[in-house]
Formats: structure tokens, C-alpha cells, sequence
């Protein structure tokens, strides 16, 4: 399983993983400095399932690693002690829902656009994709859950939507699309500062097993962590 994921700014990454269950071997690694990192499974299974080597898992939660329930557990909690009812009171939204569809790498999706504003942080811009064509999205999955659970992890519950988990989260009423996301752009506005990300499905359809598909480059150095 290959997965990979343009991080903008602050990131400014191209970064992947790569779970081989036939060597049992997990390699992360960053295509714009031409590293990667590997560990075993082995590694994993004596760290109670958790991977050591960072990638965009411990960036943005989109897939490609686990956590521990433990980690699960505490983020709970910090949502739940931050998220006050003062807190609540002064959330705003606005939520754009396309009657369009566009093409997405072969994928006909719907865009949503929700601009979210939590008390004084400012303002909160996401743009979501989503299609209803999921076959070959639940094969991933399904695969990605037999490697993870092969080395004792627990494969991450990443939101459909980041959207709609927010706005959850905020109790506040929202329509909701159907569908599987197969591109985001996320941005950050303050006074101060900011920060951007995007994601996007550059390809995903059923083909033959080609070994070299699952590979670094040769010119890429191997590492002992990535920055």
C-alpha cells in the first residue's frame, strides 16, 4: 500500500509511506529532499503498535499510519475541556454546497465550501471535494486496516470530512454530502499568521502488481528519521 500527500505551507512537504507486508517493512518518506526512513514491523509491534518513524500522520491526519487507543482517548478529552460553552456561543459559519459536479482525477465530485470562525482565532477556510463513486476507496481501506492490524496497530478514523467534524463538534446544524473526499484545500486567517494545506487524489484505479510502484528512487538517502 502506497500512499502519498502535498503539504503546504507551513510543511512546504511531498511526503509518503509505504506498507510492505510481504518484507513486514514501513518506509515514510519526503520526495522534495529526497530521504526516506524504514522500520519493521517488529519495531512497531514492541512500541504497542505505534510507529516511530513521523510522517504526514503526525502532520495532518489523513491515513497511511495508527495510533494508539490511549491517543484517541486523550484527544478526546482535550476537545472536550477546550471547547467551551462561551466558546460555542461565538462560532460562526457560512456552508456553499455546489449543485455542479467537477472532474477530479476521473472522479465526478461535489465541492463544498464552509467558512468557520471559532471565537477569537480566526477564520477558518475549507474547500471539500466529494464523490460517490467508492469501490476501489473501501478496497484501500480494507487493505490499509490488514497491514495496520498485521503489526498491532489501530488504523486512524480520519474524518470524512474535516468540515463536517468541526461543525460537530461545535454542535451547530449542517447539510451533509454524501461521498468519499478526494480533495481539500484548508486555510487558516488571523491577524498574526496562517497556515494552508491541500490534499489531493491524484490516482486511484485497479491495475496489475508492479513491484517498482512500491519503491523509493535509488537516489533517495536513506535516513534515520525525516525532518
Amino acid at each position: 500500500m502506497k500512499e502519498v500527500m502535498n503539504m503546504n505551507a507551513p510543511y512546504d512537504k511531498v511526503v509518503g509511506t509505504i506498507l510492505n507486508g510481504k518484507t513486514e517493512t514501513r518506509i515514510v518518506y519526503n520526495s522534495d529532499d529526497e530521504e526516506f526512513a524504514s522500520e519493521s514491523f517488529d519495531t512497531i509491534r514492541s512500541n504497542e503498535g505505534r510507529p516511530k518513524l513521523n510522517a504526514m500522520n503526525r502532520m495532518m491526519n489523513m491515513g497511511g499510519g495508527s495510533r494508539s487507543r490511549e491517543d484517541d482517548e486523550d484527544d478526546e478529552e482535550d476537545e472536550g475541556a477546550s471547547n467551551t460553552d462561551s466558546q460555542r456561543s461565538n462560532n460562526e459559519y457560512s456552508r456553499t454546497i455546489s449543485e455542479s459536479l467537477e472532474n477530479i482525477s476521473g472522479f465526478n465530485a461535489r465541492k463544498v465550501s464552509t467558512r468557520f470562525k471559532r471565537g477569537d482565532e480566526g477564520m477558518m477556510v475549507i474547500e471539500e471535494w466529494f464523490t460517490e463513486d467508492t469501490t476501489l476507496f473501501q478496497y484501500f481501506t480494507d487493505v490499509e486496516s490488514s497491514l495496520v492490524d498485521s503489526y498491532g496497530g489501530v488504523r486512524r478514523n480520519n474524518p470524512r470530512s474535516f468540515s463536517e467534524s468541526m461543525l460537530s463538534q461545535s454542535e451547530q446544524e449542517f447539510e451533509s454530502v454524501p461521498g468519499r473526499m478526494v480533495k481539500y484545500t484548508m486555510e487558516m486567517k488571523d491577524e498574526d499568521n496562517g497556515f494552508s494545506m491541500a490534499w489531493e487524489l491524484k490516482s486511484i484505479k485497479e491495475m496489475s502488481f508492479d513491484q517498482s510502484n512500491f519503491e523509493v528512487f535509488k537516489k533517495y538517502k536513506k535516513v534515520d528519521e525525516l525532518d
